[in-house]
């Protein structure tokens, strides 16, 4: 099956991309904010950050499947971290609670979810193909 471009064109993936480099800024932000931090809480964000920021980059330039799947899960991960550091605690404190930045990112990470789920379920334009020899 061809799928041609979303009735959207590409102002949703781009949409898309830049809330998911918003997100990746947040997570780091909130990570350098914090107060004591351990060595493997670092290297796991830095990862999901680094992670996002190319697949945001990836769907920005060619709206692909598999940027679209990593930044899903991407997402994903950053809603489950900040869910189970708000309600648990975590590496980057021991003290659970919901704050503003933590409710942003969860939001915020919400919100990348649903939009990869309308970019990648939206109802797209048949594009009838024509030859330039065809009568």
């Amino acid at each position: 099956m061809i799928r041609g471009r979303h009735e959207w064109g590409l102002a949703l993936p781009r949409i898309t991309a830049l809330l998911t480099a918003v997100l990746a800024g947040m997570v780091a932000g909130e990570l350098a904010t914090a107060a004591s931090v351990e060595r493997y809480a670092v290297a796991l964000v830095g990862a999901v950050v680094v992670g996002a920021l190319v697949s945001a980059v990836r769907l920005w330039s060619s709206d692909s499947y598999d940027a679209r799947l990593a930044i899903g899960g991407l997402a994903t991960v950053v809603l489950v971290g900040q869910l189970l550091t708000s309600i648990l605690g975590g590496p980057v404190g021991p003290d659970p609670g919901w704050d503003v930045a933590g409710a942003a990112v969860a939001v915020t990470a919400v919100v990348v979810l649903v939009l990869v789920a309308v970019v990648s379920f939206a109802p797209c334009q048949t594009q009838r193909r024509t030859h330039p020899y065809a009568l």
